[in-house]
């Protein structure tokens, strides 16, 4: 479900993903959404946690 609400806007750093840069000039609205999905992992192979460090802290 979608849910219009009010509220504000607060965008903070990550060491890999600096979005406080980003310029908000204008807040049209704000929803709240409730979702779930369900996903199945599979290990394939090795990885270099070097070359993995960057997308460490990602969401998707």
């Amino acid at each position: 479900s979608v849910e219009a609400v009010d509220g504000r806007l607060v965008l903070r750093d990550l060491a890999s993903a600096p979005i406080a840069d980003l310029p908000v000039e204008e807040l049209v609205s704000i929803q709240w959404v409730r979702r779930s999905s369900q996903n199945t992992t599979e290990v394939v192979g090795p990885v270099d946690p070097e070359a993995f460090a960057p997308y460490a802290a990602a969401r998707y």
